[in-house]
């Protein structure tokens, strides 16, 4: 096996979670800028893997299938990336299923909240934004936008949506233990996504002691410190350092281009051999 094909982004969403590209045309994207490889990590969200990878195969770029679990730990959010999962899991899928479920009341109540507030957004409207996978807080900010009640996404999660907010409401979270768990029943491997964001380093020992076998290292909001201390921390405890842009199609200010925060090729097929049930595109 090859120790390197290049570069890898292992950190993008499609239209299946809050991207804005379909599997298909991302992966098309990013063959087309010379990507050697791409994971494909969707919120909650599985779908549209199948699609990746089978336009994986045909433009010649190895597809990781993936997917970003939303767990919580002492009140906060933390995400968990799962790499080189089956896809066709069934247990992976209905717990899936469940917190798609979740997602759509949360939205629901969402928009109750902000319609007692005098803002108006069809229901209809939003979940049609989700398309085919997880449907969020992002089609309400969306919305938000093109209905013309504030300027910008990020307005409408800094003064309505965001954690505090007079719009906010919150979901139901899963443990860490739980995310990768779930994650490892898939085939895959779980990391914890840019550490940076919760800046409680703290909680990495226990994540390790609870299976954790990756750490994102390269991000667009990790600075050259967050770098450096997470590539230490990766080596300290043995994990697999991963990166990736965390590409949504939106690119604000170009922070999250799609190719911009990579690794070497070789980290894929270094976590690929750590799974209990290897899969790919090739």
């Amino acid at each position: 096996m090859r120790d390197s094909c290049g570069r890898a982004d292992l950190h993008v969403h499609t239209t299946y979670s809050d991207g804005l590209l379909s599997p298909a045309a991302l992966v098309e994207k990013a063959a087309g800028i010379g990507l050697g490889a791409v994971a494909i990590t969707d919120h909650d969200a599985v779908g549209g893997l199948p699609e990746a990878l089978a336009r994986g195969r045909e433009v010649g770029i190895e597809v990781v299938p993936g997917v970003e679990v939303s767990a919580g730990i002492e009140g906060q959010e933390i995400h968990v990336l799962g790499y080189w999962i089956d896809p066709a899991n069934a247990e992976l899928n209905g717990w899936l299923n469940r917190f798609q479920a979740v997602r759509v009341d949360r939205v629901a109540s969402i928009l109750e909240r902000l319609e007692s507030l005098g803002i108006r957004i069809d229901y209809d409207y939003v979940i049609a934004l989700g398309g085919p996978g997880a449907v969020g807080r992002p089609h309400i900010a969306k919305a938000l936008v093109e209905y013309g009640y504030v300027g910008t996404e990020a307005e409408a999660f800094e003064t309505l949506i965001g954690d505090g907010c007079p719009g906010y409401m919150p979901r139901e979270r899963v443990s860490p233990a739980e995310a990768i768990e779930i994650i490892q029943r898939a085939g895959g491997i779980a990391g914890w996504a840019h550490p940076a964001i919760e800046r409680h380093d703290e909680w990495l020992e226990s994540l390790v002691s609870l299976g954790l076998q990756a750490l994102e290292v390269i991000h667009p909001d990790h600075n050259r410190e967050d770098v450096e201390r997470y590539r230490s921390l990766a080596e300290r405890f043995g994990l697999v350092a991963t990166g990736g842009s965390d590409f949504h199609g939106n690119d604000k200010e170009g922070a999250q281009t799609l190719g911009r925060y990579t690794v070497d090729c070789g980290v894929v097929h270094r976590m690929r051999e750590l799974t209990s049930s290897p899969r790919g595109s090739r």
